[in-house]
């Protein structure tokens, strides 16, 4: 609110009026006299807010094992993903971001290019679709390595959540290792696995497939491999979630 005057100015000219949270407004002079501002409802988005750095509450979710690897998974002639639940102990009214993710890889290349997923989970628990916006892409050291990938704090308002791995069939990750009397093709890397006495959230599924249970199958095509959980470690953080809704 507020008187205004527009002086050395004639009749005939225009004004735009603009503010903030206001639809703009262009006027001729002499039709003014009171002007009344009307709130512009699609500009005003609620406001999250939140916590600074030293707010922030760490956790490491998850475990890698041993550095031995002595159970792998690996892609075998085609690229496929597997997937492990998470589920976060927050506090009603937190928020979670991810930060980073470990584990164990063995690769036959170097620099050899993954994906990470972060999935939803649907109505019968299983992984139901990707919910970070843009692609995470990771590479693994040849021979055996400690794996990380920075996951940019990825913010999610549900306790329960999938991290799944992708293998790529790209030129760059193929490679040959004895299979029988031919030669067999693979995509790098392998990717460790620990044991666990449950199973039941470890999930895997082809490329162009449904989700199925790790523990009626096997990885990589070792017979003697039994699905436990996989090796991952995530780092997430907690902040108090408060805003506009």
């Amino acid at each position: 609110m507020g008187v205004f005057r527009a002086l050395d100015r004639f009749a005939s000219d225009t004004f735009k009026i603009t503010a903030i949270g206001y639809i703009p407004q262009l006027l001729t002079l002499s039709d003014v006299d009171t002007l009344l501002m009307i709130p512009d409802t699609l500009s005003l988005n609620p406001v999250i807010v939140l916590a600074s750095t030293d707010q922030l509450q760490f956790e490491n979710l998850g475990r890698i094992g041993k550095s031995g690897m002595r159970n792998t998974a690996s892609s075998g002639p085609r690229a496929w993903r597997i997937a492990q639940k998470f589920v976060s102990p927050r506090k009603a009214g937190e928020m979670i971001h991810l930060e980073e993710l470990s584990f164990r890889t063995s690769s036959a290349v170097d620099s050899a290019m993954f994906e990470i997923q972060i999935m939803s989970v649907d109505s019968v628990g299983s992984p139901s679709h990707p919910v970070n916006d843009k692609p995470i892409y990771g590479y693994a050291s040849q021979g055996k390595a400690l794996t990380t990938v920075d996951l940019n704090g990825i913010t999610l308002d549900k306790p329960e959540f999938y991290i799944a791995f992708c293998w790529l069939a790209i030129p760059k990750n193929q490679y040959d290792h004895p299979c029988s009397e031919d030669a067999c093709t693979s995509f790098a890397p392998e990717i460790g696995l620990v044991n666990s006495k449950k199973s039941e959230n470890c999930f895997a599924a082809l490329k162009a497939g449904r989700w199925f249970n790790l523990s009626s199958t096997t990885l990589g095509g070792n017979k003697s491999t039994s699905c436990s959980s996989i090796g991952f470690e995530l780092e997430v953080s907690y902040s108090p979630h408060s805003g506009l809704d």
